[in-house]
């Protein structure tokens, strides 16, 4: 306890007393905020080598209560080019697909991923370089269609008339969402 009280002080003596910047206490600097553990882990323990100084720490504060400057937090928990991950709702967010559908596509196979349970469902990561490969082989259906000028139902029902595989549908009801094609696949066109 002493130890842990003197790395307190330690922490508290680089304070630079900038409590007129946005900052974060130290006990919200967690895991909601990032998924990266391996950052946080790195992030406590610059502050405990005193390389991060929190903005604000009375003299009557706890740990927990040690105030740090965001632009500080968002900096250190920034994760290296070799350890980003997205979630199935990132990668819709980015390419403007349907959650839904790229969680299917992580569970059937289509979308390499790494998965985890998380709350009562089970939690998707996708790296940038799964995503690429992902992309270098498959196409939605749907964008081409959007590309086209014509709806997806429409695309599939040609494509299939032209022999050519539609694959990764996620049946809804008589709907299916999902549909890709691989881009090989589409050669027999040309």
């Amino acid at each position: 306890l002493r130890k842990l009280k003197a790395i307190q002080d330690q922490i508290r003596i680089g304070s630079r007393d900038e409590c007129h910047r946005e900052a974060v206490a130290f006990r919200d600097i967690n895991l909601r905020r990032t998924t990266d553990r391996s950052a946080l882990l790195a992030f406590y323990k610059r502050i405990s080598e005193g390389t991060i100084a929190p903005a604000f720490a009375d003299q009557d504060s706890r740990l927990g209560d040690f105030r740090f400057a965001a632009d500080d937090i968002t900096r250190a928990l920034q994760p290296s080019a070799m350890a980003v991950q997205w979630t199935a709702h990132q990668v819709a967010e980015i390419t403007g697909w349907k959650p839904e559908v790229v969680v299917h596509w992580c569970r059937a196979g289509f979308l390499a991923s790494n998965s985890s349970p998380h709350a009562s469902n089970e939690k998707f990561l996708i790296s940038p370089e799964d995503l690429s490969a992902f992309q270098r082989e498959y196409i939605p259906v749907a964008d081409l269609a959007r590309q086209k000028g014509t709806s997806g139902k429409a695309l599939r029902n040609r494509l299939l008339a032209a022999g050519i595989d539609v694959v990764g549908e996620k049946k809804a009801g008589t709907t299916s969402r999902g549909s890709l094609v691989r881009i090989v696949d589409l050669m027999v066109l040309i």
